[in-house]
């Protein structure tokens, strides 16, 4: 009895065909030219899918276009519904004499006249017609295919071809050249990658240069204030400012005139020695005056400066948000490093929320059905050869010696065996039982060699980057590199491969199973033994001395390498294959991470690489909001301004009288401090007086501050300016006196500017507020994580289950080799509208689902998707910019975090049997014709010898059981020949199982499609007419495997051995 020790597919390219041989049984379509396929060749030249679409709308629509008998003449319609109905029945015979019965006539009388002619052509572009509309029904699709049979047919008869007709059904139809496959669209990317990153280029450089403007502009403004401050201080606005202690102004020359005296302003001397900086933005705020006043212009300056600043700072953000991928969390800015990001041209407004992804092409238009067109490419990885090594039990042969016994003439031995079973607890409550034992009835496994052949193959794969092996096919063998051409030793290459693979393979199993074994048998030596069995060896009667030989016992298997069929394969390198599942994770936050991660405060430089941390001095009046909203910074005090004014305002009436030479006269004295803000230091004191006096020469108001004073004597002096001396204090003592007043009143308006060192401390505790901010919020950050870690190692499962996991990668792996298989990116598929009145349900779009179906059911059946087998390539395959984030990723599973960091990975995918043809169709013309005929591309006039190769050595596919041979066979008792009838033997047969009357053969010989030869005479009863099945194919001559056991045997014949 057979039983599977291992399997394992051999991949090797197709085996070559002479053209001549691959194009012998083929419908020759390929120099047909019409008014149709000649306006699709100019079509196509000038690369316009869209006008050869148009052209084929147009011929669909016509009378032209077949899809049904009822558009035939009578004899064909007649002559069609015979051939079909006889199909694999007919003759050329019943042929002619059908087709004299409908055409009353020959074929031959029939070819070459126009009505035929003219009706072939139809035929031709209607074939071609309906594989550009993937919308043609099948069944129409199907009668086409048989009108090319058909006209085929006819043209034989004609020609008087011999072949059998039959085989016209199974022929390649060579399609006409210059047509497929159509021209390509929105293939690539470059081009709107080139257009956004111009686009994004664009809209940086703007940002940029907008954000270069405000700066500079913001620096002006607050250039502008400084400069304005520091020109009033300088500037001498009295002739000796600190050089008296009286000063006097000028009588004027009228006592009516009103002689004006400057107050907080600065001289046009002054204005006129500032930079043009700063006199533009004096004219900016609207102040055109060139002595100006030093309160209004540095007001109106910082409240300007203020706005651009919040235009500059606006929107920061709070911190990064953390996502999981795998064992990691990160920032989602390290994933999502080159995503398609909106670009703010400052002229939206933001809104709330994350960004929605930028899509690649505009939605499609509504109502119109939408169906992806184009159509990429695939590596026609070769053949797979499905290999399945078997063994069959042959004998158990006596191997090396065991154990020797000796018995001595008139000596009694004897032997007892005991089993041992020791159970040791410790207060630990741990328990550890031991159980030795030997028996005198051993036993061997049955499927060691299987097993070990299995672990094996896991070894070798396991040392792959990412490998897997499904169970179907098992590991691949790789026959050469080269497998997108056909090779002439293909076959012969894989049989070799495939043997040393299956024999290295078996015997690396049979050294583990001989070490495992030795071990085994090491170990016995050292065991306690102790059975209630009891062997005597008495020789008591003996004349000579008794040697016992125990000897191994070794099994022999014989191992097969069988065939078991062809799958056409596929093979992908799919960029990233974790590329979207990491962006999909990124737009989810970690669920256990509800706090995000803040950014330090610092700046990011001009070169965009280097970072700085915030410092003191880095906080300013214009930035400080900006931090403030990051860190939502609280305590915060706004910047203090940078001029500050105090004032004092007195109304005295004479407080005295004295008499002086006959005259009264009203005298007054007083003191009063102006309190100055703290932090800030007078510069100047503008004073405004004005009183009733008597007549008297000796009147007077006199004001003193510091060390100035200041005379009031009429009313045209109403007006005093002092330059003060800059010494830091919280008050300022001025001194008033008059004489001959009846009453007067003083308003004295101190301006203070602030002191650097108030500015500082401003610095200073607000860069603490924003720093405990910050640290708050990395607190509450690093314990979460801390507490992340915590769960883990007390427990907590983490990661997701391996097998998950596999379900993941290869639905990741097959989107993307669907995408490179199709040209697509899955935009079009929109059968499900969204928010549909009157409820706002979603609801079906019929004729979008009727389109989409056939597409989807494709793909998704044509392929053997749970069979892929896949590789990950590191991380450097990727773009270089996310290596950093990419080497970082890992998992509880190894393989799935080789997926997360993968750069590339290679997908080999088998083709599921059947659908060979329809796949080969799409890769060679680029649409689905899931018709029965192989097409065959011929662009540039000359039949694809690749697809010739594949379609020739698949035409013999086989599955994984046996199925029943055509036809009927005579078998003869004690005979190897036997004979057929209606049986189709080919070459490929020979060392193929046949199985006669529930017993298998071995086909020897092919001598011909009714002949053959067994390894082995039949040894049934002879008989005809019995039905038979064919099986799998022997491949390469059957070897055997020795594989040791623990079995031992008493050697019947010890006296052969040699001592």
């Amino acid at each position: 009895m057979n039983s599977e020790i291992f399997r394992f597919s051999a991949i090797r390219p197709p085996q070559q065909v002479p053209v001549a041989t691959a194009t012998d049984n083929s419908i020759a379509l390929h120099k047909n030219t019409s008014p149709f396929l000649d306006a699709l060749r100019q079509q196509r030249l000038t690369n316009s899918r869209s006008a050869m679409l148009a052209l084929k709308d147009t011929y669909v629509k016509s009378v032209d276009f077949l899809y049904t008998t009822q558009q035939l003449d009578a004899p064909y319609a007649a002559f069609y519904v015979f051939a079909l109905n006889g199909q694999n029945k007919l003759t050329n015979a019943l042929l002619n004499a059908e087709f004299t019965k409908d055409f009353g006539t020959t074929p031959n009388k029939i070819v070459g006249t126009d009505p035929f002619k003219a009706l072939s052509l139809k035929v031709v572009n209607s074939l071609v017609a309906a594989i550009m509309d993937a919308s043609i029904t099948p069944a129409k699709k199907l009668f086409i295919t048989k009108l090319v049979y058909l006209f085929e047919i006819i043209q034989r008869l004609s020609a008087n071809d011999t072949r059998d007709p039959n085989l016209a059904f199974k022929a390649k139809i060579l399609l006409p050249d210059g047509i497929f496959p159509l021209p390509l669209v929105g293939d690539s990317l470059a081009a709107q990658r080139k257009d956004d990153a111009a686009k994004k280029k664009a809209a940086d450089d703007a940002k940029q240069k907008k954000t270069l403007e405000l700066a500079t502009t913001l620096n002006r403004y607050n250039g502008a204030v400084k400069e304005i401050i520091s020109a009033y201080e300088k500037s001498n606005i009295l002739e000796s400012p600190y050089g008296g202690t009286i000063t006097t102004p000028p009588t004027p020359a009228a006592a009516t005139a009103s002689a004006p005296v400057r107050k907080f302003t600065l001289p046009v001397a002054a204005y006129a020695q500032l930079s043009n900086d700063t006199k533009d933005v004096i004219k900016n705020i609207g102040i055109t005056d060139t002595e100006i006043d030093i309160v209004k212009s540095t007001f109106l300056v910082q409240k300007q400066a203020s706005e651009i600043a919040q235009q500059l700072y606006n929107n920061p953000s709070n911190g990064k948000v953390m996502v999981r991928i795998g064992n990691n969390i990160l920032p989602v800015e390290n994933i999502v490093l080159n995503g398609n990001i909106l670009i703010d041209d400052g002229t939206s407004v933001p809104t709330p929320g994350i960004c929605p992804p930028a899509t690649l092409a505009s939605d499609p238009t509504m109502g119109d059905i939408t169906l992806p067109s184009g159509h990429g490419e695939a590596r026609i990885l070769g053949i797979a050869d499905l290999m399945i090594v078997e063994q069959e039990l042959l004998r158990y042969e006596q191997g090396e010696i065991a154990h020797v016994e000796n018995v001595l003439k008139s000596e009694m031995r004897e032997r007892k065996l005991r089993t041992l079973t020791s159970i040791e607890v410790t207060n630990t409550t741990e328990t550890q039982i031991t159980d030795t034992k030997e028996k005198d009835l051993s036993s061997t496994e049955r499927y060691e060699l299987q097993s070990q052949t299995q672990q094996v193959i896991s070894d070798n794969s396991s040392k792959q980057t990412g490998i897997t092996v499904n169970a179907s096919y098992g590991p691949s063998v790789s026959v050469t590199a080269n497998y997108n051409t056909s090779n002439s030793s293909a076959q012969q290459d894989s049989k070799t491969a495939s043997s040393n693979f299956a024999r290295e393979t078996t015997s690396r199993a049979v050294s583990r199973i001989e070490q495992r074994t030795l071990e085994s048998r090491v170990l016995k030596t050292l065991q306690e033994t102790e059975e209630t069995n009891t062997h005597s060896f008495d020789n008591k009667a003996g004349t000579d001395n008794i040697s016992g030989v125990y000897r191994w016992l070794d099994k022999y298997y014989h191992a097969q390498i069988i065939n078991y069929g062809k799958r056409l394969m596929l093979e992908f390198v799919v960029p990233e294959p974790a590329a979207f599942l990491r962006y999909a994770l990124a737009k989810q936050p970690a669920e256990d991470i509800t706090v995000a991660k803040p950014d330090a405060p610092g700046y990011c430089m001009p070169d965009r690489q280097t970072f700085v941390s915030l410092k003191v001095q880095d906080v300013t009046r214009d930035n400080y909001l900006y931090w403030v909203s990051k860190y939502n910074v609280e305590d915060v005090t706004p910047p203090p301004p940078a001029i500050s004014i105090a004032s004092v305002a007195k109304n005295v009436d004479g407080i005295s009288a004295t008499n002086q030479g006959g005259t009264t006269l009203l005298n007054s004295s007083m003191i009063e401090d102006v309190g100055i803000q703290e932090g800030y230091i007078p510069k100047s004191a503008n004073i405004n007086v004005y009183g009733e006096n008597q007549v008297d020469d000796f009147k007077h108001v006199t004001i003193q501050i510091q060390n100035k004073q200041l005379i009031y004597r009429n009313a045209v002096d109403e007006f005093g300016f002092i330059e003060l001396l800059p010494i830091k204090t919280n008050k300022l003592p001025i001194t008033i006196n008059s004489a001959s007043f009846n009453n007067y009143e003083v308003l004295i308006t101190v301006l203070c500017t602030l002191s650097p060192e108030k500015f500082q401390e401003w610095q200073l505790n607000t860069f603490k507020a924003i720093m405990n901010a910050y640290n708050d919020q990395k607190t509450k950050y690093d314990n979460a994580i801390a507490t992340l870690k915590i769960q883990a190692n007390i427990g907590v499962i983490q990661g997701t289950n391996p097998a998950q996991n596999r379900e993941t990668e290869q639905i990741e792996l097959k989107r993307g080799c669907i995408s490179l298989l199709t040209g697509q990116r899955f935009e079009l598929f929109d059968a499900m509208n969204r928010n549909v009145a009157p409820y706002g349900y979603p609801e079906i779009d019929f004729a979008e689902a009727k389109a989409e179906g056939p597409y989807i059911e494709f793909f998704e059946q044509a392929c053997e998707w749970t069979n892929i087998t896949y590789v990950f390539y590191p991380y450097f395959w990727s773009k270089k910019d996310e290596w950093i984030t990419l080497i970082k990723l890992d998992d509880t599973d190894p393989l799935f975090g080789k997926f997360l960091q993968a750069g590339a990975a290679r997908v080999q995918l088998p083709v599921r049997p059947g659908f060979e043809n329809s796949m080969l169709n799409y890769l060679t013309l680029g649409e689905i014709w899931n018709g029965e005929a192989p097409m065959v591309n011929t662009d540039g006039g000359n039949a694809d010898p690749l697809q010739l190769s594949i379609l020739d050595e698949l035409k013999a596919q086989l599955g994984n059981s046996n199925y029943e041979g055509n036809g009927k066979i005579n078998v003869n008792n004690g005979s190897d020949a036997i004979t057929g009838i209606s049986t189709e033997f080919t070459a490929d047969d020979e060392n193929r199982r046949i199985i006669i009357s529930g017993k298998t053969y071995i086909i020897k010989t092919v001598v011909n499609t009714t002949q053959i030869q067994l390894r082995t005479a039949y040894a049934d009863t002879s008989t005809t007419g019995i039905g038979y099945s064919l099986g799998a194919k022997l491949v390469g001559e059957p070897w055997e495997v020795k594989i040791p056991t623990s079995l031992v045997r008493i050697d019947p014949n010890p006296q052969s051995i040699i001592l």
